[in-house]
């Protein structure tokens, strides 16, 4: 029943912000950022008695509306634009809430959505990618993985995020060490299946091939060393992405997936061609290298 107000208050907020009213109080980032922290929980919550579970309850549905203001406002006002709104973020303390935040395992998948969101497009700035790995980040959001199986924009999100992360070495090693690289090919494999009652795939976007997008590029930056794409390639990656070059497939999701496969098999070794003859994906490059496929793949 909280999801009305809620969902009230952001098209409040997008208004206000249209409308450019300087007195909200999403307008400040000191506001957003007191307000990021889970609602009900801690002191506040344990300052409420049984008897007063009703004024308990009626704190909590504000908290979580103001804390919903204070997340759209971030996301929509913030941190949008340039990278001096990311970094006045990360240096005001932002990321360690918004990283507390997404470690409850009862936030809201919209809440999830919304904050995963902040945390990808943050994860652009190096300096947000060092903080993030200090602060233990890359196993918070490869525990969202691991509970959000069924949830695509979820999925979707942190898939984005581990894939800004692994820009970085360092990043990449952790998100190995993780087990990121078996959610990640879930996220894949949600997509590799047909999707219609003619047994073809949706040329069309949709969440699942959202997600397996954000998920082939993730791998395209875990394949950064040699041991990283023996890795990969050993946990059947280059057969799970295979099958996302075939033309039925969207040209952003079939580039991602041709730019992973282009990176795995870099110094192709005895392990890489023999995953490369077990796939069947030969056949597609061919088609592909000889420019039947069009311009954007051939090279």
């Amino acid at each position: 029943m909280a999801a009305s107000p809620v969902q009230g208050e952001w098209k409040q907020s997008r208004t206000s912000s249209r409308e450019g009213h300087p007195s909200s109080p999403e307008s400040s980032l000191t506001w957003c950022l007191a307000h990021l922290s889970k609602p009900g929980s801690g002191a506040e919550r344990n300052g409420h008695s049984k008897a007063d579970s009703g004024g308990g309850r009626d704190l909590d549905k504000k908290s979580r509306v103001s804390q919903w203001r204070a997340l759209v406002a971030i996301r929509t006002q913030h941190i949008k634009g340039d990278k001096a709104g990311i970094a006045r973020f990360r240096t005001q303390g932002g990321l360690q809430p918004l990283l507390d935040l997404l470690k409850h395992p009862d936030c809201s998948r919209k809440t999830l959505d919304l904050a995963l969101s902040i945390l990808a497009n943050c994860c652009t700035e190096l300096e947000t990618r060092i903080e993030v790995r200090k602060l233990d980040g890359i196993n918070v959001v490869v525990e969202i993985l691991k509970r959000n199986v069924a949830l695509e924009t979820v999925q979707n999100r942190a898939a984005r995020a581990l894939g800004n992360l692994a820009m970085d070495p360092e990043s990449s090693a952790l998100i190995h060490s993780a087990g990121g690289v078996p959610l990640l090919l879930l996220c894949v494999s949600l997509s590799s299946g047909p999707s219609s009652p003619t047994g073809a795939p949706p040329k069309d976007t949709c969440p699942k091939l959202e997600c397996a997008q954000s998920a082939a590029r993730a791998l395209l930056y875990l394949s950064d060393t040699p041991s990283n794409r023996l890795s990969l390639l050993t946990q059947g990656t280059l057969s799970a992405l295979a099958p996302l070059i075939a033309p039925e497939y969207p040209l952003g999701l079939r580039r991602a997936a041709l730019r992973t496969l282009h990176e795995l098999t870099r110094g192709c070794g005895v392990e890489c061609a023999r995953e490369v003859s077990r796939s069947g994906v030969l056949a597609q490059l061919g088609v592909m290298a000889s420019g039947e496929s069009g311009k954007p793949f051939e090279e």
